[in-house]
């Protein structure tokens, strides 16, 4: 009877474990030792393991611009960063470890920032500054 229980608890432990394998390796969006803050112009996150997106709407009035500066440091995966404009439209990518970006609204208009983690280890930090042209 004891056998019989064991193996009945055995054969569920098992199911569980690799169900939960099979839910995180299909999971679209998955973070592990994710810590993040956010204040007015600066946006950073560590994280053991970040697959998934991220996303900061940035609001510019006409004739502003906004100055991104951005950095990545990665220990695995891989992090992709992005502008796109409120139509969706990829209006600027971050490439390397890091960099700045200049955006200049001809008229009123939100911009989103996009973080993409890919299976990634590491940290990201980005800032803006917001001038009158």
């Amino acid at each position: 009877m004891v056998r019989k229980g064991i193996g009945i608890v055995g054969s569920l432990g098992l199911f569980l474990i690799i169900l939960s394998f099979v839910l995180f390796e299909n999971s679209s969006e998955m973070k592990i030792g994710y810590y993040q803050t956010m204040g007015e112009s600066d946006w950073q996150a560590s994280f053991s393991y970040f697959k998934g997106l991220d996303d900061k709407e940035l609001t510019l009035s006409e004739g502003e611009q906004v100055v991104l500066i951005y950095s990545m440091d990665l220990l695995r995966g891989a992090l992709e960063m992005c502008v796109k404009d409120s139509d969706g439209n990829q209006v600027a990518r971050m490439i390397g470890d890091s960099g700045e970006i200049a955006l200049i609204a001809e008229e009123e208009k939100s911009f989103v920032i996009e973080v993409i983690g890919k299976e990634a280890k590491g940290s990201y930090r980005l800032s803006w500054d917001m001038l009158d042209v």
